[in-house]
């Protein structure tokens, strides 16, 4: 007869054993993880490191470039130096040469032996191709520099998506098992409602229906605590109005100041868990969802 020609018993004791199987793909799912968040561990201290290296290289290439950049101005000055000489040459020549041409013809006389003047060498700019070279091996590092940064920034590049991608690989095995009670669940409520909506004019089928349906719901409650460690709380009516534990759904007007900031009605129930708080050292109730209620508040005169 299937599930819903069972015994309470035997619905009970199956429902059990699918959540005692639900429970241990949990646990196999949480031991796979443990595994995969270690890889990514050592997935981003690789990639921690790489960014290092990267950082480097870039430190590097910036110190290139600012040596490159005084040496070109040096070399600036130095042209600009030998440019000036022979302007300075040329405007000297061009100022003799005339003054040569008008000289009168020297006059014969007699020869008198001429002291001798001691030649002073010129200055001659000093050759700047040396120079010119050291820029070029210099460049050329810098190329060989760039071109291994941009090989780096790709491994980066690369190194990260395959992070992304781990993480969410890692993400899909958590929440898997938890898809798949929610699946389960779900194809079991189908099922109910099916079953039912053919013999809704059978004597008893309301109450079994409703029975079937409070234990689905217990079923729920289970694997919220179990699997997410979340337990349930209801709002009472005529408690105060806690912003933190409640939310208002709609707004009762009384003329009972008593009355007024208090529960009107409880809606829904809330759900929260236990987290640990690392500044005080102590664990404190953290409000999951809160619980919808109508609230009262007092009517204007």
């Amino acid at each position: 007869m299937g599930f819903f020609g069972m015994t309470d018993n035997e619905r009970n004791a199956e429902l059990t054993k699918q959540i005692q199987a639900l429970q241990d793909s949990v646990e196999l799912q949480r031991r796979k993880a443990a595994e995969a968040q270690a890889a990514v561990k050592v997935k981003d201290e690789e990639l921690r490191a790489s960014y290092a290296e990267l950082q480097s290289v870039k430190a590097e290439v910036a110190a290139l470039k600012e040596a490159m950049a005084a040496e070109t101005e040096k070399l600036k000055g130095q042209i600009d130096t030998l440019s000036k000489t022979l302007t300075e040459k040329d405007a000297l020549i061009a100022t003799l040469k005339p003054a040569e041409e008008k000289a009168p013809a020297p006059v014969e006389e007699e020869k008198k032996p001429v002291p001798a003047v001691e030649q002073q060498p010129v200055p001659v700019p000093a050759d700047p191709t040396p120079q010119l070279d050291a820029i070029k091996a210099e460049l050329a590092k810098i190329r060989e520099a760039y071109t291994d940064l941009v090989r780096k920034d790709d491994l980066f590049n690369s190194m990260h998506k395959e992070l992304d991608t781990l993480r969410n690989d890692v993400y899909n095995k958590l929440t898997r098992p938890y898809k798949v009670s929610i699946i389960s669940l779900y194809d079991s409520i189908v099922s109910t409602v099916n079953y039912y909506r053919d013999r809704k004019d059978e004597e008893g089928s309301y109450d079994r229906l409703m029975k079937q349906l409070g234990n689905y719901v217990l079923s729920i409650m289970d694997i919220l605590c179990d699997e997410y460690n979340l337990d349930s709380f209801d709002a009472q009516p005529g408690e105060p109005y806690d912003r933190r534990a409640h939310k208002t759904m709609n707004v009762v007007e009384t003329d009972d100041p008593a009355k007024h900031g208090t529960v009107a009605r409880a809606l829904q129930c809330g759900f929260k868990y236990t987290a640990f708080d690392p500044v005080k050292g102590v664990e404190r109730e953290v409000i999951f969802r809160p619980a919808f209620v109508d609230t009262y508040k007092l009517k204007q005169q």
